[in-house]
């Protein structure tokens, strides 16, 4: 399973409580291999990667940068999300 976070790393989109989230998943033994993509810049980033390593999520999670909305299209457009999702 792929999780995606796309968006700017601000405290307005949350990635603080999406990280948490993640944390959470990894003590989930029963919900198998999953790895999160995180597609975003911003403010929060410093902090996310700080909390990835302390959190030794390192394996779960990518953290990919920004992303420019075309070739979000492009990798997405088979999802069944990606229409709503993206402007």
């Amino acid at each position: 399973m792929v999780l995606l976070y796309a968006g700017r790393l601000v405290l307005q989109k949350q990635p603080r409580v999406f990280a948490e989230t993640m944390r959470l998943l990894a003590q989930d033994r029963s919900l198998g291999d999953w790895t999160c993509l995180v597609a975003g810049d911003g403010p929060d980033m410093g902090w996310l990667r700080e909390f990835v390593m302390q959190h030794r999520l390192e394996d779960r999670v990518r953290i990919l940068g920004a992303i420019p909305q075309e070739r979000m299209r492009e990798r997405g457009e088979d999802l069944p999300f990606a229409q709503e999702a993206l402007p």
